[in-house]
């Protein structure tokens, strides 16, 4: 989130500030909270944040742009300083508080999972982490959301605050090694400017098309953004071009900025591409909007930019985005099943309150107060300590939510170890052999006994590695050389001609190698296949594209064994089994219907054809329910996949049902 107040400006009540802008921020912050809060009143109210990035880079360009050319220099020091009393004492506070209050009110096998979030929030790089984690911003359950996933954005802005900088830097060394005049120096930086615009640009589309989630977090997808800010700095407001003076600007470029925002706001879904080249059209508002917003014309709504709500809600619009999300997570978990939607104009409420005080009792007092008249560098390093503090503080309430967990009678009684269980993968996904949501690539492994005299592939999605376990001890004992042949989120498919819904490029790119694999390799003697019904009930084509990448390789003379996908826990199991524990079976189960949703069409796709058999064991994870712990060991690691301790068990059920030429 950009700064509340212009970037150098004066202290308030010193200064003007630009009232566009601050009504510009108070739009980005609305559409956000909307968004978060009532999405179907604003399903594109995500590109809010869009706006603070082109808002950031226009002010931060401005300031460090003015000092260049009136100094000759950056002054580094003074710079992340300010930056550092701006930004971390609201935020140190509110991720301390976000900390405790989840260690209060989040089950411990839920909390253990974020506290390494607060510790990349307080250091800003958390969305790198959520790329790590595989995060799709767009498309969570509340139930699942981390209370510090917002803190992505702040990480973007951050990391833009240390590097651009450095840039800016680079281009004054340049100039002054080329004894350039103060307007070439310019030109120079445009330059630079335009060419991150194609080149972030660019990737963001490439990228987007590829895999959205790392495309929507990551800082290089989103920096020209930012740079288009920064254009107008440099260009309009440098005098590069000609342009109007401020105050003789058409008005009408303001009025086009806010219709292509709001046409975004409102008209933008969850399955809009994004950012992509969608991006262009709110980050295009708003940079018209910024060179348009100080037209004194008389048709500017100045009557409306210079409300006293609409200023206040910009000012405190970093406070208020640092402490709305935190609420909607945390609130209805402490509330428990009576909480409704009904409630949430009064957590919002209390958020614009926080907002409030936030502002005015810690970011104003250590922004203006004593510290700021303390050498820039005590100020860096009052920061580096503070920050130290609260990732050490995160990182201890992480270390206490999993040693809870460790002494619980479920540590005692059920294996995994719950604090272990999301860890409790196999070994073909510790050897990183299957390729990731992300990877555009295709990759085979082997395993089993390299020389056997029998040739079995283990052909799908993540479903199928999670059975690599028992496979893989059969394998050994029957001489099977087994090789797997698996990319996640990515059911082994005939090649579609363009990705659907639930299939990306790469898993589009990963089908059309798998054909041509399978086409050119030796056949196998066995195949054995899983996918799982997340993916799959999302592809209308799937049914007949398994049973035509079956029947190709029924014909060279292999035979094919396809595991019904396992059955799906309730959506908080985990937590279920830490509060129940003795009573797991009673509170924590699900019904056979209800277990297997979404249902697996793809066995009957292929059920009739010889050589096929089915494996389904429906019957060993449910009995009249399908409880999450079985004879004290846990199901489930996440919401569909097994424990690999748990898999394992599954050893005698696969020898009972695979064909008995491949068994001694």
């Amino acid at each position: 989130m950009p700064e509340s107040s212009q970037l150098g400006s004066i202290r308030p009540g010193h200064g003007a500030i630009r009232a566009d802008i601050q009504a510009l921020r108070a739009l980005a912050i609305l559409s956000v909270v909307v968004f978060h809060f009532w999405p179907q009143y604003a399903s594109g109210g995500f590109v809010g944040v869009d706006i603070f990035f082109v808002i950031s880079g226009y002010l931060i360009t401005g300031q460090l742009w003015r000092q260049v050319q009136a100094d000759g220099k950056v002054k580094f020091s003074q710079f992340w300083a300010r930056r550092a009393r701006r930004l971390l004492p609201v935020s140190l506070l509110v991720i301390v508080l976000t900390a405790l209050a989840s260690l209060a009110v989040m089950p411990n096998t839920r909390s253990m999972l974020i506290f390494d979030e607060a510790s990349a929030s307080a250091t800003y790089w958390q969305n790198w982490l959520m790329i790590f984690k595989s995060t799709d911003y767009l498309q969570q359950n509340i139930s699942s959301l981390s209370p510090f996933q917002h803190f992505w954005s702040l990480s973007v802005e951050e990391q833009y605050y240390i590097f651009w900088p450095i840039l800016v830097g680079v281009v004054l060394w340049v100039s002054l090694a080329l004894r350039t005049s103060l307007k070439a120096r310019s030109w120079i930086a445009a330059s630079l400017l335009g060419l991150i615009v194609i080149a972030s640009l660019w990737a963001s589309v490439q990228l987007t098309q590829t895999d959205q989630a790392v495309a929507y977090f990551s800082t290089f997808t989103r920096a020209w953004e930012f740079a288009g800010g920064a254009l107008i700095a440099v260009v309009l407001d440098q005098r590069l071009v000609k342009a109007a003076e401020p105050k003789d600007r058409n008005f009408i470029w303001f009025y086009a900025g806010v219709a292509l925002m709001l046409t975004s706001i409102f008209g933008f879904t969850n399955d809009t591409p994004f950012p992509s080249f969608w991006a262009a059209v709110p980050t295009l508002g708003a940079m018209l909007a910024i060179y348009g917003g100080q037209s004194t014309h008389r048709m500017m709504p100045r009557w409306w930019l210079s409300l006293a709500p609409v200023q206040t809600l910009g000012d405190i619009s970093y406070s208020l985005y640092l402490w709305h999300w935190p609420l909607l997570v945390l609130v209805p978990i402490w509330y428990g099943s009576k909480f409704n939607t009904d409630f949430w104009p009064v957590v919002l409420l209390v958020a614009f309150a926080l907002a409030f005080l936030s502002k005015h009792l810690i970011e104003d007092p250590v922004r203006f107060g004593w510290l700021s008249r303390r050498n820039n560098y005590i100020q860096l390093v009052v920061s580096l300590v503070a920050v130290v503090a609260v990732v050490f503080t995160s990182s201890s309430l992480g270390v206490r939510s999993t040693e809870v967990l460790k002494h619980s009678y479920a540590a005692k009684e059920f294996r995994p170890l719950l604090a272990n269980v999301p860890l409790d993968i196999p070994a073909v996904d510790k050897q990183k052999c299957g390729v990731t949501t992300k990877q555009d690539a295709f990759i085979t492994c082997d395993f089993g006994d390299l020389k056997g005299t029998i040739s079995v592939a283990m052909i799908g999605d993540s479903h199928i590695r999670e059975y690599f376990t028992p496979l893989e001890a059969i394998g050994k004992a029957n001489r099977w050389k087994i090789t797997v042949i698996s990319k996640s989120a990515c059911p082994a498919l005939t090649p579609a001609l363009s990705a659907s819904a639930k299939e990306n490029q790469t898993c589009v790119n990963w089908q059309n190698s798998l054909a041509s694999y399978l086409a050119e390799h030796k056949k196998f003697d066995l195949i054995i296949s899983a996918a799982s019904t997340w993916v799959t009930a999302g592809i209308r084509s799937a049914p007949a594209r398994f049973k035509a990448l079956v029947e190709s390789q029924l014909v060279r003379g292999s035979k094919w064994v396809h595991v019904l996908d396992n059955t799906k826990p309730q959506e908080n199991f985990l937590a279920c089994i830490e509060a129940h524990q003795k009573q797991v079976t009673k509170f924590c189960s699900v019904t056979r219907k209800q277990g297997l949703k979404p249902a697996d069409h793809l066995p009957d796709a292929i059920r009739a054809l010889p050589g096929v058999t089915i494996a389904d064991f429906t019957d060993i994870y449910c009995s009249k329910v399908c409880s999450p712990v079985i004879r004290n060991i846990i199901v489930y690691r996440d919401h569909s996949h097994l424990t690999n301790t748990f898999a394992a068990t599954l050893r005698p059920a696969f020898e009972a049902v695979l064909p008995k030429e491949f068994l001694k």
